[in-house]
Formats: structure tokens, C-alpha cells, sequence
């Protein structure tokens, strides 16, 4: 019997209810999951979070414990992964060594039995794609780690899956070629419209490059959303901490009334943005993104939430200057400004006062 999966017309890849054990390890927890047909979709997480588990899934390479695993509409939960109809690209870029370029691109269509003449032409346009036009002669060991990748993703494409699974595939590039590679799969998935399925554990690729991003931690999911969403409003402190940077200023709501009043674990009060379904006494963290906060000295009047501290450093990242300030409680406050000529510095050691807008501060209900 094939079980179709709801909302199949949507969705290229569903997960219902999909867990997966190694022995004792639970390393996979009942998730649920849609990814959108034509989205670039991110899975992105610290090492052990379940990522890789879950793209495995999807691919075929392990069985789940318990849930189904739908592709296009379909239950391909006991389906064989070579049957699965999908492409994946890793970080180690699988090549053969002892053939040529046109050969490795050539191989998934040999196998498929393509006739000749049809696998010249698709060789010579994904080469062309991938900017590697006349290279089919050489061997993988004549080109450089950012073109073996290419070729990688060329061989990939070169047969129209209409699902492509990466897992970590820049991470053994150096940062300028990741940088460009980042761009090269971004036109990619553009130019060709096929649903990409994209590990990770590097934040800034996966917000750079993804309509979708699934932040993932100890086997579950603990938000999904657009880059912007998971930056600026952010599910809970974890999802604030691990994507971007962040300031987290503990406290307990001690008013609700249009905003938040936050009585702080170390005396006085902040008002920040209200979060729905807070309560008075809730645990909460007030998030402050560093860009949004300023730095001024301890005596300049302000009507403007904000703590005081000792300004400890300040260190110059090109563009930007970042300001680093001691809180009475011994934490530590970031703060980033444009770098510019003329700007002024205050001097380190100095009693400073960081502050911010109302509506630049989120409260985040702490996980119970």
C-alpha cells in the first residue's frame, strides 16, 4: 500500500512523528517537518544536534525507529536509497580520482543507461553551469578544492533530481572560496528552481543562503523560520544565543501593560516588547541584538532603557567597532557601531552607560 502524505502538493520532503535511535541514544525526537518544493532549506544546528541524522533520513541511508518519511507525496520510508530519485553533495567531493571530469559528471548517466550523444550534451551544459566550461579532460587532482566542489554539484544536477541533499559540503574550503561557493549554489538553486535539503553548523551560511532555516538541538527542532525571523524574533533564549550574536539580561515579569516590565535578577526594572502569553512572574530573558545598543558615557541623559558598566574593550573589526562593558553582575555586554572617521572613543575602564529602544529589546519566556 503507498500512503500519501497530506499537504503532498507543497511539500518535496515530509517527516510525521520521525524518531531515530543508535542503541541507547535517542538521536532523533518525534519530529515533524515540511520542506516547501523549490525552497533551499537549512538544517542547522551544533555537532550532535541531529542534523546529519535527520538529512540521512531523508536519503535513505537509515531507517527511522518509529514515523514515516514522505518525498514528493509519497511514503519512501521503506524505499531504498538508490531508488529515492535524489542527489547528494558532501564535504568530501567523492570523486574518482582515475577518471576524468567528463567522466565523473558522466557516471550517474552511464548507470542510467542515457545514450552517448545525450550525456555529451548534459556534461557540456552543467560544466558550462558551473563555470567550469572545458575542464572535462582533467583529472579531479588538476583543479583546486572550490572547482572539485563544483564538479561535485555538477555530477549531481547532471541527471534532474528534483531533490538535492548537502551535507556540510563547503566545510573543507577555506573562507574566501566557501564565500564564493555560498554564491555559486545560491544562483544555482535560482537559476534551476530544485528543492535543496542544506546541513550546516556555520550560522552565517545558513542565513545568508536559505529561504528556510530549521535551528536544531539534542533531536528536535527548536524553530523554523526565515533568516530574519530566527534573527529578530527569535522562538527562545537558545535560538537568541546560537543565532548571531546576543546580549541575554535575566529577569521576571513584574508588569504587563502595552509593553513588558522586566524586574531584573540584580535590581531595577526594564521595559521591552511584549511576547504573547507571558504572565507576571514568568523567567524571562530581555534579548538585545549588539548593533541595536549604544554606547555612551555613564552621566548622558536618556529616556531610553539601558544598564551601566565598565567599558573593558574596544576592538575595531574594519566596518564595525565593537564595545565590550562589564555589568555590575559580571557579565558581559556587547555592543557594535559602524566604524567611521571621527568617531569618538571612550577611553577603556571608563563608567559607561549602554542603552537601547523599547522596541529593540525582546522578552524570551525561559524554556521550563
Amino acid at each position: 500500500m503507498t500512503l500519501t502524505a497530506p499537504d503532498a502538493a507543497d511539500a518535496m520532503v515530509t517527516l510525521k512523528g520521525v524518531s531515530k535511535s543508535f542503541g541507547t541514544v535517542e538521536a532523533l525526537k518525534a519530529v515533524d517537518l515540511s520542506v516547501p518544493k523549490g525552497q533551499f532549506f537549512s538544517l542547522l544546528g551544533p555537532s550532535g544536534s541531529g542534523k546529519t541524522t535527520l538529512l540521512n533520513l531523508i536519503s535513505g541511508s537509515f531507517k527511522p525507529t518509529a514515523g514515516r518519511v514522505f518525498i514528493d507525496g509519497q511514503d519512501a520510508t521503506d524505499l531504498h536509497a538508490s531508488k529515492r530519485g535524489l542527489g547528494m553533495v558532501f564535504q568530501h567531493y567523492a570523486l574518482m580520482p582515475h577518471m576524468s571530469i567528463f567522466d565523473n559528471i558522466a557516471f550517474p548517466l552511464k548507470i542510467r543507461k542515457v545514450p552517448s550523444a545525450e550525456i555529451k550534451r548534459r556534461v557540456e551544459e552543467v560544466l558550462e553551469l558551473v563555470h567550469l566550461p572545458g575542464v572535462g579532460d582533467r583529472r579531479p587532482k588538476e583543479l583546486s578544492g572550490g572547482q572539485q566542489q563544483r564538479v561535485s554539484l555538477a555530477r549531481c544536477i547532471v541527471y534532474r533530481p528534483s531533490l538535492i541533499l548537502m551535507d556540510e559540503p563547503l566545510g573543507a574550503l577555506d573562507k574566501k572560496l566557501r564565500k564564493e561557493m555560498q554564491l555559486e549554489i545560491s544562483r544555482l538553486h535560482r537559476e534551476l528552481g530544485i528543492t535543496m535539503v542544506y546541513v550546516t553548523h556555520d550560522q552565517e551560511e545558513a542565513l545568508t543562503m536559505s529561504d528556510q532555516i530549521v535551528v536544531m538541538r539534542d533531536g528536535q527542532i527548536e524553530q523554523i523560520g526565515t533568516a530574519e525571523e530566527l534573527y529578530f524574533r527569535p522562538a527562545n533564549p537558545y535560538t537568541a544565543d546560537f543565532i548571531g550574536d546576543s546580549n541575554l539580561i535575566p529577569g521576571r515579569v513584574s508588569a504587563l501593560n502595552g509593553s513588558v516590565q522586566v524586574a531584573l535578577q540584580d535590581g531595577g526594572t526594564i521595559a521591552a516588547l511584549s511576547e504573547e502569553g507571558l504572565s507576571v512572574g514568568d523567567g524571562v530573558q530581555i534579548l538585545i541584538r549588539p548593533e541595536s545598543a549604544i554606547v555612551q558615557k555613564a552621566d548622558t541623559a536618556s529616556d531610553m532603557p539601558g544598564l551601566t558598566g565598565e567599558l573593558t574593550d574596544t576592538m575595531v573589526f574594519g566596518a564595525v567597532v565593537k564595545h565590550f562593558i562589564r555589568l555590575p553582575n559580571g557579565r558581559m555586554f556587547e555592543a557594535t557601531e559602524i566604524n567611521r572617521r571621527g568617531l569618538e572613543r571612550l577611553a577603556l575602564g571608563a563608567q559607561v552607560r549602554v542603552s537601547w529602544r523599547v522596541e529593540d529589546g525582546l522578552v524570551l519566556r525561559n524554556r521550563v
